[in-house]
């Protein structure tokens, strides 16, 4: 039996069952990789939600169709054929994919490639190096 999305939306109303979003599956849909990223989940689980329309178990894991929300309005359904299937996702619209992407970009981690040390940290002065460049009596005389 078909239905249409706006059909969908208004049958998951009637859902209370909500399954937890795959975190890793959101992010690889935008290109990005989880280790690139701090989740912090429990504000992801409460604005990033999602109810089966129309679902099955694959062994011993639940699979199937899901209406997903984002603060509540529906912004996607995922289809999972399989529980070792990679879950595909189907926007619904420009305007939900790019929030989402802008949600998730606030845990995108920030990069510093700076090297910093203790102001404890005892430097060897004769010979030794700090970096591959200088050594620390070059830093010595200069100071």
């Amino acid at each position: 039996m078909e239905k249409t999305v706006q059909e969908i939306i208004e049958m998951s109303k009637s859902i209370e069952t909500i399954k937890r979003v795959d975190a890793e599956s959101l992010l690889y849909e935008f290109g990005e990789y989880e280790y690139d990223f701090v989740i912090d989940y429990g504000d992801f689980d409460k604005r990033i939600t999602s109810k089966y329309f129309d679902s099955w178990v694959c062994w011993d894991t639940p699979v199937g169709k899901y209406l997903v929300y984002f603060d509540d309005v529906p912004v996607a359904i995922t289809v999972q054929s399989a529980r070792k299937a990679e879950i595909e996702w189907f926007w619904l619209g420009k305007d939900c994919a790019k929030s989402i992407e802008n949600y998730l970009m606030t845990f995108k981690k920030q990069e510093d490639n700076r090297s910093y040390i203790c102001i404890d940290t005892v430097v060897p002065l004769e010979g030794d190096k700090i970096s591959n460049t200088r050594s620390a009596n070059y830093y010595s005389k200069r100071i």
